[in-house]
């Protein structure tokens, strides 16, 4: 299971196995939320907010740091085709009060 923990002000993504009853943190800046675990995978993708926000994509054991697969103002993964070869994703633009669904081509 992947979540959101809000710790010291920030937001990082968390995983839970629980088949070993272990919970470990997968991100680290404080400020990465909303992750997404395809049932079909083992990498989870989650948002970071920042100068640019992004989605990105990591392991699931948190063997290898996370890498970009996308930057949007505001995204957030929603979900993934059946067969895990899209994503559908959304963007909010607060200048513009702007919302928009959009889909990638995953890797």
């Amino acid at each position: 299971m992947a979540a959101t923990i809000v710790e010291d002000g920030g937001t990082d993504v968390w995983i839970y196995d629980v088949s070993r009853d272990v919970l470990a943190r997968l991100t680290d800046s404080g400020n990465c939320s909303d992750p997404l675990w395809p049932s079909h995978g083992n990498r989870v993708t989650y948002s970071c907010s920042g100068p640019e926000a992004r989605l990105f994509t990591a392991p699931a054991d948190g063997s290898s740091p996370g890498e970009p697969l996308l930057s949007a103002p505001s995204a957030e993964a929603n979900s993934f085709s059946p067969d895990g070869h899209r994503m559908l994703y959304s963007t909010f633009s607060v200048a513009t009060n702007d919302a928009a669904l959009w889909t990638a081509k995953m890797r």
